[in-house]
């Protein structure tokens, strides 16, 4: 296997420097792809953080080199969910000042800093407009399906428990929720994206990232991925595509069914022992009571705290708070901002989300019209969706850069797209931005 690997990881990373959407590529992939490097060659599992510093390092050259060879390469990039995004990091870091939950709040916050740098500082400058989309969507179900293939066929990954997984130490454990993420990732890349021509390869190509997608998101045994996963895609393909007559309403219907029934249909193929166990009803509602009671405990010391309501109790203050030893955080963004920022900043992150929404459907009615581009913004809009998801299934603020960077990657595409479109005067969300243009 690590001859493969490491061809996936030298080719990827060759168009990585040369391209910008080979490097947001290699971004979005960098989590799946490093456990993929672990298991495959020696040294990625001896150093542990090696593929992430050198994913860091390539996609940091790239966004360098997109800012001298991009025309306007800020326009567009100090959007309003950049800078609330910005604005809840600097908040967080700040509030390491009243946190009761140091040195492990400290820990976490250094941690994440470099994932801040490289997913909301660095990569949104990869993209430069819709084409890009359309270019990236392609890109993920090629290079996706091939991480994820090298993960399946991998015997060093194996079931544990109903998960997937890989040993990188006697006691260390990698994350399934990686892969659960890539493959519910590739579900809904294949699902909703187009291309320009109807090549039997390329037909092929996304039905192979359908059923990876599926395999790596049921062997992982991450329940919401594949639910998140299956319901955005099956919810989203009728915008994916333009009903222009009853033959194409009865196609896209078609398209619903088909999507929606192969997902149930692989799953009753794959699960099986512990995986199965994980879908019975009883676990199920145990992994709802434990989140439950997570943000129970969190609810708790924010009521008790008028303080807190203004300033928040401080960064994963949860760990104070609760009783569990096996949660470090509450794993729903939205409660640990509520609760650990203050409202103010709650209000904040309410109004980066709107702002995303915004520039969704701005975007999906400038391009509604054309196939291609349709497709593909609505394929990064279903991201996003499922982005938010699983940051309030799973996720913390320093966790989920990846997050972020789906939501401010939409808003930098419609304010460049709608700069473009000479829209400027006309759009607020372009204010400021009028300097930045080229002239003439």
């Amino acid at each position: 296997m690590e001859v493969p690997v490491l061809a996936i990881f030298l080719v990827l990373g060759i168009g990585a420097v040369m391209r910008p959407t080979w490097a947001l590529t290699l971004a979005m992939l960098m989590y799946p792809l490093e456990q993929s490097l672990q298991g495959a060659v020696g040294i990625f599992r001896a150093i542990p953080a090696l593929a992430n510093f050198m994913i860091a390092g390539i996609v940091g050259l790239a966004a360098l080199r997109a800012v001298f060879r991009q025309a306007s390469p800020f326009v567009g990039y100090f959007n309003r969910a950049w800078v609330i995004t910005a604005s809840l990091y600097a908040w967080a870091a700040l509030s390491l000042l009243w946190t009761p939950s140091m040195p492990q709040a400290g820990d976490m916050t250094r941690e994440g800093i470099p994932y801040l740098i490289l997913f909301v500082i660095a990569a949104p400058i990869l993209v430069d407009a819709v084409d890009d989309l359309r270019e990236l969507a392609g890109l993920l179900i090629v290079f996706g399906t091939l991480v994820a293939l090298s993960i399946i066929i991998n015997p060093e990954f194996n079931i544990k428990s109903g998960r997937l997984g890989l040993m990188i130490t006697s006691t260390v454990r990698s994350s399934p929720l990686a892969i659960g993420e890539l493959g519910g990732t590739l579900i809904i890349v294949a699902a909703l994206s187009r291309t320009s021509y109807a090549g039997a390869w390329l037909k092929l190509a996304r039905a192979a990232a359908f059923v990876c997608g599926a395999i790596l998101a049921i062997y992982s045994g991450s329940r919401g991925q594949l639910l998140f996963a299956g319901a955005i895609a099956v919810g989203f393909f009728p915008m994916a595509r333009t009903v222009r007559s009853v033959a194409s309403f009865l196609g896209t219907a078609l398209g619903v069914v088909f999507v929606a029934v192969g997902l149930m249909a692989i799953a009753q193929l794959l699960l099986e022992g512990d995986m199965l166990r994980r879908w019975q009803g009883d676990v199920l509602t145990a992994g709802v009571e434990v989140r439950r009671l997570n943000m129970l405990d969190l609810f708790k010391g924010f009521g008790e705290n008028p303080l807190a309501w203004i300033f928040g109790l401080g960064w994963n203050a949860f760990s104070s708070y609760t009783d569990s030893a096996k949660e470090p955080y509450s794993h729903s963004i939205i409660v640990d901002i509520l609760c650990e920022l203050g409202i103010p900043a709650l209000i904040a992150f309410g109004y980066l989300i709107g702002s995303v929404v915004r520039s969704s459907i701005a975007l999906f009615r400038r391009w509604s019209g054309s196939d291609l581009e349709r497709s593909a913004v609505t394929v990064f809009v279903a991201l996003a969706a499922y982005q938010f998801l699983l940051a309030n299934k799973q996720g913390y603020l320093w966790g989920i850069g990846l997050s972020f960077l789906h939501w401010t990657l939409l808003a930098r595409v419609d304010a460049r797209d709608a700069s473009l479109q000479g829209t400027v005067a006309e759009d607020p969300r372009l204010a400021g931005y009028q300097l930045a243009l080229p002239r003439g």
